[in-house]
């Protein structure tokens, strides 16, 4: 019982001290945005983007659980439900970027179309009005799942049976598609676009992969935190964390998998409107942040998670997902920041005010939601498979 307590008033902090820096950031970059227009909101696009990932990561592998079972999600279900719950929060902090169109997307300022032959081609899909409603319908869309499929849960674990595991499981099926085809168009829209002349096949692939390792390293950070409080305490073992381990190796080869892909691809078939999207990223120092990438989002972690006594030790295990977490910031700094500043690598300032602005006031709604979540690890069918690893 004392332990309940200690999680819930650890959680209470981290809501209290998370909520203070987001509204204090919050102020500051509202400043930014009046001050230095031009760097708050590329700024606050990778923020946004950021913490988008994770929920949206969340939500996938919360749907992943509940169709194929497994061990492997006893102890994170409801971490991954709570980190989905937040999207509805996500939709009000995308207001911004739709005030920032002008500044972030060539294709939203009418003096570029009206030059531009290929963007007048692309005026029928790519214009303010139908962006706004396509941003409506992927929130509708993931809020409508993401909650439909939570609620679903909590009756499976207050009521259990059979019927209603198959129908949260065929929810859950329906849910990945969606988040396949959401996910897919809004990495077209909010990330690809930057670049209107850049086409990719592949791009909505690797934003999922990266929304993957998001969401598994956040979870694995946060319930590593928990790991001496009930009810997180009860069934994560040794063995849940070499699960999660694997699980995180495999999300890293995949997204590296799919990274070198879509380059090889554009650089063997040496097109016009591929190539230069890398060239731009590949000189002037911003060749330094992909070699970090290379090295710090593939190399280091997969090495890392192939030792068997890394994926056993909650502190070796977060220190693996936090460095991943932090490398997902620099991936998307890299895809979003060199169109801005194309001449050579120059850092943004700003968004060492908008990231603990936007995560700030994400953190404290999820610190605040994850209790009313984490108290159900009851009538699964895994739980006692759970007890008996803790003790054995």
């Amino acid at each position: 019982m004392s332990s309940q307590v200690d999680s819930l008033a650890l959680l209470s902090q981290i809501q209290r001290k998370s909520l203070a820096v987001g509204l204090v950031m919050s102020v500051v970059s509202a400043w930014c945005a009046f001050a230095v227009p031009g760097q708050f909101y590329p700024a606050y696009l990778v923020a946004f983007l950021f913490f988008w990932s994770i929920s949206m990561g969340c939500f996938a592998l919360s749907c992943l659980h509940h169709i194929t079972g497994g061990g492997w999600g006893v102890a994170i279900r409801r971490t991954l439900e709570t980190g989905a719950s937040k999207l509805p929060l996500l939709a009000l902090l995308f207001v911004p970027v739709l005030f920032g169109l002008p500044r972030l997307y060539l294709w939203a300022r009418p003096s570029a179309v009206a030059s531009d032959v290929i963007l007048q081609h692309k005026s029928a899909y790519l214009n303010v009005g139908f962006f706004q409603v396509r941003a409506g319908i992927y929130f509708a869309a993931w809020i409508l799942f993401a909650s439909t499929i939570n609620r679903m849960s909590a009756k499976c674990d207050l009521e259990p049976s059979i019927e209603r595991r198959e129908s949260l499981a065929y929810m859950s099926s329906v849910g990945l598609i969606v988040w396949a085809l959401t996910t897919t168009f809004a990495s077209i829209d909010w990330t690809m676009s930057l670049d209107p002349h850049w086409v990719s096949g592949i791009h909505g692939v690797i934003t999922m992969a990266g929304q993957s390792v998001a969401g598994t390293a956040f979870v694995i950070l946060t319930i590593t935190l928990l790991s001496g409080y009930a009810p997180i305490a009860r069934v994560l073992n040794a063995s849940r964390l070499h699960d999660l381990g694997n699980f995180l190796m495999a999300l890293v080869l995949f997204w590296a998998y799919t990274s070198f892909t879509q380059y090889l691809v554009i650089w063997s078939g040496n097109l016009p409107e591929e190539t230069p999207w890398y060239l731009i990223r590949g000189r002037g120092g911003w060749q330094i942040v992909m070699l970090l990438l290379v090295g710090l989002h593939f190399i280091v972690p997969f090495l890392l998670l192939l030792n068997r006594s890394v994926k056993r030790k909650p502190r070796q295990l977060a220190a693996v997902a936090l460095l991943l977490l932090a490398m997902r910031i620099v991936d998307l700094y890299w895809q979003v920041m060199p169109t801005f500043s194309p001449g050579g690598f120059q850092f943004n300032w700003v968004v060492l005010c908008t990231i603990p602005a936007v995560g700030g006031l994400w953190l404290a709604g999820f610190a605040r939601r994850l209790p009313a979540f984490a108290s159900v690890i009851v009538d699964d069918p895994h739980s006692e498979e759970s007890h008996h690893h803790a003790h054995a």
